[in-house]
């Protein structure tokens, strides 16, 4: 049987790599994601695939059935039920297009098989609910499994959970229960077969890659350490980079860094000092793969693209715009006064809209030192009662602030 696959938050192609590396026969013959970037990505990698920018609520039974799709292939977003998130669950709009999704598997009448994967949380959600009742709604034999790359040979902790449903048979192995590993395969035979660290990770890097030098001197401590010979490694989050502690491994190309091993560890200042200098003498970097697994980037900037700035006390704007902080004010068309649109109040910087108050002054240097009770009691609408003293009636009147022409679009 071939397989027509319809790939859903499609991303940059990891479901279809799978799907490849499988040796399945088919093909996939639509993609689908609200992510313009991942999309080129994915069309750079797999160049006859229908890449289509959409809204996933938008698809309908119609469109599925003129596909003739009869596998579904889907990551939904995880971050309604990420351990560190605020986990709202299907309250969280990112969890409207699997919403809309349960609706629509039923009424497919084309699609024999599904593949689900999620985080490790999802299991317990009243999405997974939600969608287990799809699947059982429109016939569906279903199994769920939390699973983890070390299984498969891959030295990387990193559990996902997955569901995997079919319509016309059944699985031969035991269903109302979440499996924690492959049936029929013993998971001390899989840590038996495990590859090593060195047999992943690019031999020669550029050296933008190494870990700088101010954060080896602040963060080593913390930092998950593997060397070659290692058969694990810490699961890789999107702070990779960016944050140092619990974000994902850093790679020493050393098994041992010059000297015993407890030494290195102790937390004397001699000992943290020679521990510094040889971690950074041989060549402390991030872990990257080597090309053969993961896809080709088709534009040099996507691969090293600028940080995202999450400055508590400048304004998010674009990612040009989100550098260094000393840089920013100096960065092309920046405009504090561009990502809001209140008349009533302006945007300075981030830390003072936090700590504005409705009964408390503005302290906002670009606005009157005025209540925003007196500024809605006033008569006149361009004009704002001033704060005098407290023995005084608020009697005064002060001209509102001039702003800059540029920017108020």
């Amino acid at each position: 049987m071939e397989y027509n696959v319809l790939e859903l938050f499609s991303g940059i192609g990891g479901m279809h790599f799978a799907f490849k590396y499988a040796q399945l026969k088919g093909e996939v013959v639509a993609a689908m994601d609200v992510n313009t970037v991942a999309n080129a990505v994915y069309a750079h990698n797999y160049k006859t695939t229908n890449v289509k920018t959409r809204n996933i609520q938008s698809i309908s039974e119609k469109e599925v059935r003129k596909l003739n799709a009869n596998m579904l292939l889907m990551s939904p977003p995880c971050q309604p039920h990420t351990r560190q998130g605020l986990q709202r669950d299907t309250e969280d709009k990112r969890s409207c297009a699997l919403t809309h999704l349960c609706e629509l598997i039923p009424q497919c009448e084309t699609l024999k098989y599904v593949l689900m994967e999620n985080v490790k949380g999802f299991e317990t959600s009243q999405a997974r609910k939600q969608f287990i009742e799809a699947l059982e709604n429109a016939n569906f034999n279903w199994r769920e499994f939390i699973l983890t790359p070390t299984q498969f040979n891959v030295p990387n902790t990193r559990h996902r959970y997955y569901c995997i449903a079919r319509r016309d048979k059944d699985f031969d192995f035991e269903a109302g229960k979440i499996w924690d590993h492959m049936p029929g395969v013993s998971s001390s035979c899989a840590l038996e077969t495990m590859c090593t660290i060195s047999s992943i990770v690019e031999p020669n890097v550029p050296s933008e890659a190494r870990v700088p030098d101010d954060v080896l001197t602040k963060r080593v401590l913390v930092m998950d350490i593997v060397h070659p010979e290692q058969s694990k490694s810490m699961c890789f989050t999107k702070g990779y980079t960016h944050y140092t502690e619990g974000t994902g491994s850093a790679f020493s190309p050393l098994t041992f860094l010059g000297g015993p091993i407890d030494d290195l560890f102790m937390n004397s200042e001699e000992a943290k000092r020679r521990r510094e200098l040889q971690v950074a003498r041989n060549g402390m970097r991030y872990m990257s793969a080597e090309t053969t697994c993961q896809p080709i980037w088709p534009i040099e900037s996507l691969r090293n693209p600028l940080p995202i700035r999450r400055d508590p006390v400048r304004p998010i704007s674009g990612l040009g715009q989100q550098s260094l902080r000393e840089e920013l004010p100096q960065a092309p068309n920046y405009s504090p006064w561009r990502r809001r649109s209140d008349p009533v109040i302006p945007l300075t910087t981030l830390s003072q809209q936090l700590d504005y108050s409705p009964l408390s002054l503005r302290r906002d240097p670009m606005w009157p030192n005025c209540s925003l009770a007196q500024q809605l009691e006033s008569p006149q609408p361009r004009r704002f009662i001033c704060e005098t003293e407290a023995n005084e009636p608020p009697s005064q009147h002060c001209d509102p602030p001039i702003y800059p022409q540029s920017g108020l679009d």
